[in-house]
C-alpha cells in the first residue's frame, strides 16, 4: 500500500544538488541517506530516483538483505542485470571487450555472452570487478544513478566493490541508504566511506521525524478523510513522527473506525507499531497469515516455488494468499516470481511471532525444501542452505549444513569473494563438533585458506594451528598437512605479510618434520616457503638478509610443480639469476597461468630494472607487457609495482616526464587501497633529484622512511644512504656522516643484502669526500664491479669505484674506472649516469689539478641540457675551470699534438693550420721534449692519457 510522498523538501534538495553536480560533468559526492528504521530512507531515495528517471537518468538499483548476499556480489548483479539484458551480448562486448569475463561472478546464469571467468587472487577479482562495473557505468548513454539500499547489510565483498566503484565511477551519482541515527566508527560501512572520502566527497543526509503538519497530511492521506486534531496529536506522539509507524497506526485506526462508530466510541490506538502490523495481518485469511509467517524465515526475498515448497499450499490458494498480502501492502513484487516484505519491520514482526521451537523447524523445512528443489544446482543455493541449517542448529542433523558450507566456500573462492567463504565456513564451525572430527578438520582447513585469501592473516594463523592439530588427530597424511601449510603460507608471502608468516614458522618446521627426508613436492614447497628471515638491525635502520633457496627444492618444484610453484623459485636477489633470464623469458611466453606469469615477470623485470639496470628493446617489451598483465590479473600491489619499475626504466634514460606519469599512475593505484610504497618513493627521489631537488625535504622524507620498519623493512639500507646524500647536499654534513657511519658496518657484512646500497652509499661518500669511509667501501665496490654484481636504479658499480678511488687519491684508478663506466653506460643506454660520469671525472681532474676538465664539463653540460637535468646544469655553472695546458705546452703545441693523435701527417697539419711544414716540425719537436715522447705513437698515447 503506497501513499503520496509528503515533505522532505530539504533532503530532496540535497539529492538534487548532487545530481546537478554530476550532470554538469563534475565528480559529485557520494550521498549517504541514513536514519532509524521506518524513517523513509528507501521512500525518499525511490522518489528521487523516479524524478531523475523522468529526466533521462539510467537508474541502477540494488538492495542488500539482512541475511546477506545469496551469492557473491549479488547486490551489484541486481543493480546491473536489467541494463545488461537490454544491452545484449553484442552491446556488452562493445562496451567491455574481453573484460566482460570479470562479470561472470555477478551474472553466472546470464547467457548473453560466452563468459570465461578468470581465476585470480581475491584482491584482484574485487578490484577488477569494480573497474569493469565503472567502465560499464561510463558506457551508459544516459546519466547513471547507482542506488544501493540498506547498505548496512552489505556483504564485505560487495562493500569492498562499492569502495572501488565509488572512487572510480566519478561520472555517476552514487546514493546509498543505511539504517542508524549515526554510523558507528567501527562499522565496516563507516570505514569504507572514510576511505572513499579521501578520494571523493561524501554528503550525509540525515532523516529525522516528520514535523507535526506533514505527519497530519500523511495520516489524512492514509485515512482518506480529515481527522480530528486531537487524534492526529495522539498518533503523532505514539509514532514519534516516524513515517512507517504513522502509516501503520493510521491503517489500524481506519480499520477500527467502523466498529467505533457502531459502538459509539472513539477509535482505539494500538499500543505499539507491532500491534498495528498485527492489525493489518488481521485483514488476511488464516491461511494468508500462516503463509506470511512461514515466509518470514526468508531473509532476502522469496520465490513462489520456494514458498510453495515450504508451505505445501496449492497454486491457487497460495496465489490468493499473495494477492491478499499485496493488496494489504505487506509485500511487494520483485519480479514475476519473486516477492519481498514491504518493510523489514513487517518481516520482523511476523518472524518474532513464531516461537523459537517453531522457528527452528520452519528453517529446517526450508533447508530441506531448497535441497529438493535445487538438487541439480546445489552450488547456487549452498550459501542459503548453510544459513538455514545454522538457524535450525538446535535440531538434530544440522551438521549437514557444514557440507554445504564447503560447497559454498568453493563457489565464493572461485568468484574471488573470500569473505563469503569465511562467513559460511565460520557458520559451519558452529555446526560441527567432536562427534564429527573429520568434518571439523576439513572445515578448519578450508577456513584457514579462506581467511588467508581474505587477508585476515591473524585469524588465518590461529585457524591453521587448529586445523593442523585436528588433521594430526585424524591421522591425515603428512603430505596433506604440508600442502595446507604451504597454501596458507603462500598467501602471506603474496601479500608481503612477513610478520604473519613468521607467526606460523613453527607450523612450517613441524610440517617439514612430518614429511621427513623424502624429498617430495610437498617438502620442496615448504622449503621454499621457509626462506624468509627476520631483517637485522643496521644502526637505526633494518637490513634484509640474503634470500637463499634450497637448490634441491628448486629442482623438484620446477620439475613436478605448477607454473605458480615455478614462479616461487625465482629470486632476483641471487647473483646467478641473471644467467637464467635469457632462458626463462621464452619459457614464460608459453605459460598458461596468467597470475603465475605475472609474478615471474615481476621478478625478471625487478632484476633488469633495479638490480641490473639498463635499457633494451627486450626490456621495454617485458615492461609494457608486465604493466598490461598486471592491469588484467594483478593485485593492486603488483599493478603499482609494475608502473614503478617502468618509471625506473624510463628515468634511467632521462625520460623524466614519462617516468613521472608512470609514478603518478602507480601512486593512484596505491592510494586507492590506502597503501603507500617505499619503492615508489625511492624511485621518485632517484629520478626527480636530477631535475629539481628540494634537498632538505628529501633528506627528512628519506630518513623518516628509512627508520620506519613497516614501510622500509626490506629497503632500509637503500633508503638510508639516499638520506645521507640528501643531507650532504642540504649542507648538513654531520648528519650525513652520522647516517653513513651507522650503516657502513652493515654494508661490509657478507650476511646482509648490501649490493644495491653500495652504489648509493658511495655517492653520499663522494659528496662528502669522506676519505676514511671511502677506504672502507672501496674494496666491496671493486669486488662488485669485477664480479659484474648487482647495482641499483641510478647507480653503477664502475662509477662507484671511480668516485671512491678519486676520494682516496688513486687518480689513475679513478680515470680507468670512469672510462669503463662510460663504455658500460653507453651500451646500456643509461643516459643520465652517462652524463654524470663526465661531470664527476671533470670534478676529480680539477681536484687533482689534472687537465681535461673543460672538455668533459662541456660534454656533460650539453647532455644535461638535452635530458632536462636542470639540477646538474646548475652545478656545472658553479664549477670554476682553470684548465691550464699540461707540461707547459703552448696552445699551438697542444693543437698540433691533437692532430698528430688523430693520424694527420705534417703536411696535412700544415695545410689545416695554414702554416709551413717547417713550423709544424719545430712545434712537434718542442712538444715531444716537454711530454717526453720519442715518436708519434707515444705522443698519441699522451694525448689520450691526459685527455688533451
Amino acid at each position: 500500500m503506497r501513499w503520496d510522498f509528503v515533505g522532505r523538501v530539504d533532503e530532496l534538495a540535497a539529492l538534487e544538488a548532487a545530481w546537478l553536480a554530476v550532470e554538469a560533468g563534475g565528480a559529485g559526492p557520494v550521498v549517504v541517506v541514513y536514519g532509524e528504521p521506518g524513517i523513509g530512507k528507501t521512500r525518499i531515495v525511490s522518489e528521487f530516483a523516479s524524478t531523475t528517471l523522468e529526466r533521462g537518468a539510467e537508474v541502477l538499483w540494488g538492495t542488500c538483505y539482512e541475511g546477506g548476499d545469496s551469492y557473491p556480489y549479488a547486490v551489484w548483479a541486481e543493480a546491473i542485470r536489467g541494463y545488461v539484458e537490454r544491452l545484449g551480448g553484442d552491446g556488452l562486448d562493445r562496451a567491455l571487450g574481453g573484460d566482460v569475463r570479470w562479470l561472470a561472478p555477478l551474472l553466472p546464469d546470464l547467457a548473453l555472452i560466452d563468459f570465461e571467468p578468470v581465476s585470480a587472487p581475491a584482491g584482484v577479482a574485487q578490484v577488477r570487478v569494480a573497474e569493469v562495473l565503472a567502465r560499464l557505468l561510463d558506457s551508459l548513454e544516459r546519466q547513471p544513478v547507482v542506488v544501493i539500499d540498506d547498505m548496512q547489510w552489505a556483504h564485505p565483498d560487495s562493500l569492498e566493490v562499492f569502495g572501488h566503484v565509488a572512487r572510480l565511477a566519478t561520472g555517476s551519482l552514487v546514493v546509498v541508504s543505511c539504517r542508524g541515527t549515526a554510523l558507528e566508527l567501527d562499522h565496516p560501512l563507516a570505514r569504507r566511506l572514510a576511505e572513499v572520502q579521501r578520494h571523493r566527497s561524501c554528503e550525509y543526509v540525515a532523516l529525522g521525524s516528520l514535523p507535526r503538519i506533514e505527519a497530519g497530511q500523511l495520516l489524512e492521506q492514509v485515512a482518506g478523510e480529515p481527522l480530528a486534531a486531537s487524534l492526529i496529536d495522539a498518533v503523532y506522539v505514539e509514532s514519534g513522527g516516524n513515517p512507517f509507524f504513522l502509516g501503520e497506526l493510521a491503517l489500524a485506526l481506519q480499520r477500527d473506525a467502523g466498529n467505533a462508530l457502531a459502538e459509539g466510541r472513539a477509535p482505539v490506538l494500538p499500543e505499539s507499531v507491532r500491534g498495528a502490523v498485527g492489525l493489518r495481518l488481521a485483514g488476511l485469511s488464516a491461511q494468508g497469515r500462516q503463509v506470511l509467517q512461514l515466509a518470514s524465515v526468508f531473509t532476502a526475498g522469496f520465490g513462489f516455488t520456494e514458498l510453495q515448497a515450504l508451505t505445501g499450499v496449492e497454486d491457487d490458494s497460495l496465489l490468493d494468499c499473495l494477492d491478499q498480502a499485496l493488496a494489504e501492502g505487506l509485500v511487494f513484487s520483485l519480479d514475476a516470481e519473486r516477492y519481498d516484505f514491504a518493510h523489514a519491520l513487517v518481516r520482523q514482526t511476523l518472524y518474532e511471532s513464531l516461537s523459537p521451537s517453531r522457528r527452528a523447524r520452519v528453517h529446517r523445512r526450508l533447508a530441506e525444501a531448497l535441497e529438493r528443489l535445487h538438487q541439480r544446482d546445489l552450488p547456487r543455493v549452498a550459501g542459503e542452505l548453510v544459513r538455514q541449517y545454522h538457524a535450525s542448529a538446535a535440531l538434530a542433523g544440522a551438521v549437514r549444513g557444514a557440507r554445504f558450507a564447503l560447497i559454498a566456500a568453493q563457489v565464493a573462492r572461485a568468484a574471488g569473494a573470500p569473505a563469503d567463504a569465511v562467513m559460511v565456513l565460520r557458520l559451519a564451525l558452529d555446526l560441527v563438533g567432536a562427534k564429527h572430527a573429520e568434518l571439523q578438520a576439513q572445515v578448519l582447513s578450508e577456513l584457514a585458506r579462506a581467511e588467508a585469501d581474505a587477508h585476515l592473516f591473524q585469524d588465518a594463523a590461529s585457524t591453521l594451528e587448529a586445523a593442523f592439530s585436528a588433521l594430526e588427530r585424524e591421522g591425515a597424511s603428512a603430505e596433506s598437512i604440508a600442502e595446507l601449510v604451504y597454501t596458507v603460507g603462500r598467501e602471506f608471502t603474496f601479500a608481503v605479510a612477513i610478520e604473519s608468516l613468521q607467526s606460523i614458522e613453527p607450523l612450517i618446521a613441524h610440517a617439514l618434520e612430518g614429511v621427513g627426508q623424502a624429498h617430495s613436492l610437498a617438502w620442496a614447497r615448504l622449503k621454499l616457503l621457509d626462506r624468509y628471515a627476520r631483517p637485522a638491525a643496521a644502526g637505526t635502520v633494518r637490513a634484509p638478509r640474503p634470500v637463499r633457496l634450497d637448490q634441491e627444492a628448486v629442482r623438484i618444484v620446477r620439475t613436478e610443480g605448477t607454473e605458480a610453484d615455478y614462479a616461487e623459485t625465482l629470486n632476483g636477489w641471487d647473483p646467478s639469476f641473471g644467467a637464467e633470464i635469457a632462458r626463462l623469458i621464452p619459457e614464460l611466453d608459453a605459460w598458461q597461468d596468467p597470475v603465475a606469469r605475472l609474478r615471474a615477470l615481476i621478478h625478471v623485470l625487478g632484476y633488469l630494472t633495479l638490480l641490473k639496470p639498463g635499457s633494451s628493446p627486450a626490456a621495454d617489451r617485458l615492461t609494457v607487457e608486465t604493466v598490461a598483465l598486471a592491469d588484467d590479473v594483478g593485485t593492486p600491489d603488483s599493478r603499482g609495482l609494475a608502473r614503478v619499475l617502468r618509471a625506473a626504466q624510463l628515468g634511467g634514460r632521462g625520460e623524466f616526464d614519462a617516468a613521472a606519469e608512470q609514478l603518478r599512475q602507480a601512486r593512484a593505484v596505491f592510494e586507492q587501497e590506502d597503501r603507500s610504497s617505499a619503492l615508489l618513493t625511492v624511485v621518485d627521489v632517484l629520478n626527480s633529484q636530477h631535475v629539481d631537488a628540494d634537498w632538505p625535504r628529501v633528506a627528512m622524507t628519506m630518513w623518516d622512511l628509512a627508520k620506519s620498519p613497516r614501510e622500509a623493512e626490506w629497503l632500509g639500507l637503500v633508503i638510508a644512504p639516499l638520506a645521507a646524500h640528501a643531507f650532504a647536499r642540504a649542507g648538513e654534513v654531520d648528519t650525513a656522516r652520522e647516517i653513513l657511519e651507522s650503516i657502513v658496518p652493515a654494508l661490509e657484512s657478507a650476511e646482509l643484502l648490501d649490493p644495491p646500497a653500495i652504489g648509493l652509499a658511495g655517492e653520499a661518500v663522494w659528496e662528502l669526500r669522506a676519505k676514511d669511509l671511502a677506504q672502507r667501501l672501496l674494496p666491496h665496490a671493486s669486488a662488485l664491479s669485477e664480479a659484474d654484481g648487482h647495482e641499483f636504479h641510478m647507480t653503477s658499480n664502475e662509477l662507484t669505484v671511480a668516485r671512491l678511488s678519486a676520494v682516496v687519491g688513486s687518480f689513475d684508478q679513478a680515470v680507468d674506472y670512469f672510462a669503463r663506466a662510460r663504455v658500460t653506460l653507453e651500451y646500456r643506454d643509461q643516459r643520465v649516469l652517462r652524463a654524470i660520469v663526465d661531470y664527476d671525472e671533470a670534478v676529480a681532474r680539477l681536484a687533482q689539478k689534472q687537465p681535461g676538465a673543460a672538455r668533459l664539463l662541456a660534454d656533460a653540460s650539453a647532455r644535461f641540457e638535452q635530458l632536462g637535468m636542470h639540477e646538474w646544469s646548475g652545478r656545472v655553472k658553479l664549477v670554476e675551470v682553470t684548465d691550464e695546458l699540461p707540461d707547459q705546452l703552448t696552445a699551438r703545441e697542444a693543437e698540433i699534438l691533437r692532430l698528430v693523435a688523430v693520424g694527420k701527417s705534417n703536411k696535412q697539419i700544415a695545410t689545416e693550420l695554414v702554416i709551413s711544414v717547417h713550423t709544424v716540425e719545430r712545434h712537434i719537436q718542442n712538444a715531444y721534449r716537454k711530454v717526453d715522447a720519442r715518436n708519434r705513437a707515444q705522443a698519441s698515447s699522451y694525448v689520450a692519457r691526459v685527455r688533451l
